[in-house]
């Protein structure tokens, strides 16, 4: 079952799938360390990779672990901040730390050499979203009246001034999901 209709419980499916295997990741990696510290430090040599200058010697070696541990900074933050009571009592934290998902991936980029691979697609599809929202029309709402329903509801009358000039009452719907700005 994959809620492809629901987006928010498809996003909170993929995060728990992401938290359960950067655990396991992690954990791998303090056990294979436990077991075999000699050939750990072989393997992550200061030969073995190649995205920050050989000037930095030592901070090259541990970039992989440097930018593992931005990683699981980045996810503490973010589904910290996701918790239903921090959305509802500070939505700002919660926006605001679910922006730190440009230092993730550009982590993940740095993290894994061949992580590139798995990201282009998702990553496409994201900008390509975001190119599409910010593209697209935006028409003027004009707010008429701010009512206090009965049990706190909040009921706002809107007019789009297109509607007005045109007369025509189809350019405007409101469609679930749809947010003003």
């Amino acid at each position: 079952y994959v809620p492809l209709g629901k987006n928010i419980t498809f996003h909170r499916y993929i995060a728990y799938a992401v938290a359960f295997n950067v655990f396991v990741h992690t954990l791998a990696h303090f056990i294979n360390y436990s077991t075999h510290p000699g050939e750990t430090r072989r393997a992550y040599s200061i030969n073995k990779l190649q995205f920050l200058p050989e000037s930095l010697g030592v901070i090259r070696a541990l970039e992989a672990w440097y930018t593992g541990v931005i990683i699981i900074v980045c996810m503490v933050f973010m589904y910290s901040a996701a918790q239903e009571s921090v959305k509802r009592g500070c939505f700002n934290s919660f926006w605001f730390s679910h922006h730190l998902f440009c230092v993730f991936w550009g982590c993940l980029l740095i993290h894994g050499p061949r992580f590139w691979y798995w990201s282009i697609v998702p990553l496409f599809f994201y900008f390509y979203g975001r190119v599409q929202r910010d593209r697209s029309q935006v028409d003027k709402v004009i707010l008429e009246e701010v009512v206090i329903e009965p049990p706190n509801v909040i009921k706002l009358v809107m007019r789009n001034q297109k509607i007005v000039a045109t007369g025509d009452r189809t350019l405007w719907k409101y469609g679930s999901g749809m947010y003003l700005k």
